[in-house]
Parts: C-alpha cells; structure tokens; sequence
C-alpha cells in the first residue's frame, strides 16, 4: 500500500516533468511534490498544482487499488472525460478543438468546464 509522507507545494527552482501530464512545470512555477513510501522505496512524486486538482475533480482516486492513481490511470480518466463530453457525433471523433493541445492544456480546459458547471 502506498504511503504519503509529505507533501508541499514549493516554486520550481528548476523545470521538472509532470509525473501524472507528463508535461513540463516552468522554473517559478508552483506545483506539487509528495513524498511516497511505497513497496520500501520513498520516492517523490511531482505534479502541476492543476493536475493534482483533476485528480479530486473527476474522482480518480475511485480507480486507486492501493497502489496510487500512475500516470496511464491519470490520461485513462482525462481521454473519457473528453470523449464523454466532446465527442462529435457528425465526425465519429473528439471536437476537434481538443486535438493537438498537451495533455496539461487539456487538464486546464476540464477544470475550466467543471468550475463553470459549479
């Protein structure tokens, strides 16, 4: 079972990679590192402040065996999100405004919609 040790919301002093996007997060930007124990290995685990967010959002943590929401779980729940949400019936594919963005700007747009929704 993993185990959450710590976990702080630091200014990136340098670029790291979004361990659930798998995009960048800029040097000055504020984001979030845990640390995990987890199978007797602490390891950390870092992310955008947005990305972290989307976890609680679409209840990711539904799909968490013990073992913690990876990366594949994480663009797993925000490719169905989309395709739930912005699937073009008339081109049998997702609205074409969702192709070719990363996958942290596509993280931005459903966080938008949902606060919208609020």
């Amino acid at each position: 079972i993993m185990q959450e040790i710590k976990s702080k919301n630091p200014i990136a002093k340098k670029e790291h990679i979004c361990n659930w996007c798998g995009s960048k997060i800029a040097i000055g930007e504020k984001y979030n590192r845990k640390t995990i124990l987890f199978d007797g290995r602490i390891y950390d685990w870092v992310s955008h402040l947005d990305c972290l967010e989307l976890t609680g959002l679409l209840n990711m943590f539904d799909y968490d065996n013990g073992e913690g929401i990876n990366e594949d779980i994480f663009q797993q729940c925000v490719y169905e999100y989309i395709y739930t949400n912005h699937f073009d019936d008339d081109a049998d594919d997702i609205e074409k405004e969702w192709d070719n963005i990363s996958m942290h700007e596509k993280v931005k747009r459903i966080i938008k919609e949902l606060r919208e929704e609020e």
